[in-house]
């Protein structure tokens, strides 16, 4: 079990273990909850493509303009 002070505003910060366990970056966000006596904190994945190429199957013919 990790412990973490609160500082001024109420701000957290997320150790340094949990950071690199979870492999959590800078453009993701985190997702609180309550349940009964307890904090839930979800961290939410944000992946960005870069210089990569998209290609998919479709089932049927699709206007380039619907997708």
């Amino acid at each position: 079990m990790k412990k973490t002070n609160i500082h001024k505003d109420y701000q957290v910060n997320i150790p340094d273990e949990i950071i690199e366990t979870l492999n959590i970056s800078l453009d993701d966000t985190l997702t609180w909850e309550i349940e009964e006596d307890k904090i839930i904190i979800k961290v939410n994945k944000q992946r960005k493509l870069k210089n990569k190429q998209l290609s998919f199957v479709a089932d049927e013919e699709i206007e380039s303009i619907k997708i």
